[in-house]
């Protein structure tokens, strides 16, 4: 069941990433459907521009945990593609952390969307400001 569409603002949807960070999902339960995040409040944050991301952590069989963001458009005439979509997906993920996320591991689409897939922060990494591309933030 898709939920509505409601965007808020940026402050709003950063106040929400930590309850969206809070549960740990199975990769395998989401890609066969038992499970989906997209289907949450919690994990879905619309944007005034159109954009919808869903943000989840999963875990994966060999213990790794990652930041699943599937982002999709409202109105196909906001939708962007290619590096500016990784740019601007990148830069919202930013936002919502509060400082950069380093490194991309994947990306791809399926049924509307497109997935980004981010690898988890040791904990000692965690709340570091990591040099990257300052087009990213």
């Amino acid at each position: 069941m898709e939920l509505d569409f409601e965007p808020e603002t940026e402050d709003t949807l950063k106040g929400r990433f930590p309850e969206a960070m809070a549960p740990l999902y199975d990769a395998h339960k989401v890609m066969a459907g038992s499970q989906r995040p997209g289907e949450l409040r919690r994990q879905v944050f619309d944007y005034f521009d159109g954009a919808r991301l869903v943000v989840s952590r999963e875990k994966v069989p060999d213990g790794n945990v990652y930041l699943h963001v599937s982002v999709s458009f409202r109105d196909k005439s906001c939708e962007t593609k290619g590096n500016e979509l990784l740019f601007q997906v990148v830069q919202k993920v930013n936002a919502l952390r509060g400082n950069p996320w380093p490194g991309l591991m994947r990306a791809f689409a399926t049924g509307g969307a497109t997935h980004f897939v981010f690898p988890e922060l040791p904990e000692w990494l965690k709340g570091a400001v990591v040099p990257q591309d300052p087009r990213w933030n």
